[in-house]
């Protein structure tokens, strides 16, 4: 039996040549070490890369506040600011 798009140690063979066999039956099965450790790795990479994101939108934040506090500073000087009739524009 050939089995390209999979692989693996075999760990058992349920099933002999010329046995019969029904849908759903176990006729081998492989160890899921390797694909065991590299679901561990994906999600900590997952994680790290979550971890980024999540310091990033902090800093999106921080820096939406300052631009905001910034914004509001410069209207409320040019709005407490005195007019000066020479200047003014009708």
């Amino acid at each position: 039996m050939s089995f390209d798009s999979v692989s693996g140690r075999l760990v058992r063979e349920a099933v002999q040549e010329g046995d019969e066999v029904r849908a759903g039956d176990i006729i081998m099965e492989l160890d899921a070490t390797d694909n065991k450790i590299a679901m561990v790795r994906v999600n900590a990479q997952i994680a790290q890369i979550e971890a980024q994101r999540d310091a990033l939108l902090v800093q999106k934040r921080e820096l939406a506040m300052r631009i905001d506090a910034s914004e509001y500073m410069k209207v409320t000087a040019i709005v407490n600011t005195p007019a000066d009739p020479e200047t003014f524009l009708y």
